[in-house]
């Protein structure tokens, strides 16, 4: 897979379909998302637009929600966040099914981490993961953290 074509782009509400479709894919064995935005498998694609246009709306600073895109197929969906009173920015992410094991990943990865340096005044950045995730585990490891 080019890794260089895919399109690292703020999340927006036209990709709620996109985004639902890649969670159902990815849901794990208890039949949960492992998404900050949604966490139920039943929401409807109408409510998890509006979902998105809240959270947008909302917004807080340096609290940034990303897509990472295959043209109008979503390959992973991303994170930097730096929370009142913290020095550090969190990054999280995952990768639709399909993807996982093609370097998908790491490559969100690099790119949450150069936006937070770049937008956030933190001082460092720091990954949040389920801990029987070794794959990102090991993602985050080979990158340096």
């Amino acid at each position: 897979m080019q890794l260089e074509f895919l399109i690292f782009r703020p999340m927006e509400p036209r990709d709620a379909k996109e985004y639902r479709n890649a969670l159902n894919e990815t849901l794990d064995d208890l039949k949960l998302y492992k998404s900050t935005l949604v966490e139920n498998p039943n929401i409807s694609v109408k409510t998890t637009e509006l979902m998105i246009r809240a959270n947008q709306y909302f917004q807080k600073p340096n609290e940034d929600y990303f897509v990472l895109m295959n043209g109008r197929r979503l390959v992973a969906y991303g994170y930097a966040v730096q929370r009142p009173d913290d020095e550090w920015s969190e990054l999280g992410l995952w990768v639709r099914k399909s993807y996982q094991g093609k370097g998908c990943g790491t490559h969100m990865l690099r790119l949450l981490v150069e936006h937070a340096f770049n937008n956030h005044p933190s001082i460092g950045v720091y990954v949040i993961h389920d801990f029987s995730n070794t794959s990102m585990g090991n993602t985050a490891e080979s990158l340096g953290f």
